[in-house]
C-alpha cells in the first residue's frame, strides 16, 4: 500500500493548510515587503522589472491574482 506524500497532522501538512487560509490581499502585501526590503538591498530595480514583465508577457498567475482581488 502506497504512503501519502503528507501524514496527516504533520507540520508541512499545517503549513499547506495556513498558506491555503490566508487571504490574497495579506499574500500580495508579504510579498511587496519581501521585494522592497531586496528592493533596497540590491541595487537592481527589482520591482520595475516584475511591472515589465507583468505588462509585457501578461502572464497567467497575474490575471488569477487581479480577479481574486477584484472577486474579494
Amino acid at each position: 500500500m502506497r504512503r501519502p506524500l503528507f501524514m496527516e497532522g504533520t507540520l508541512i501538512e499545517i503549513v499547506i493548510q495556513r498558506r491555503q487560509a490566508m487571504k490574497t490581499g495579506t499574500k500580495i502585501l508579504i510579498a511587496l515587503i519581501i521585494l522592497g526590503i531586496v528592493d533596497m538591498v540590491v541595487p537592481v530595480p527589482i520591482l520595475g522589472i516584475t511591472l515589465i514583465y507583468v505588462v509585457l508577457q501578461k502572464p497567467l498567475w497575474f490575471r488569477v491574482v487581479v480577479e481574486e482581488i477584484y472577486r474579494n
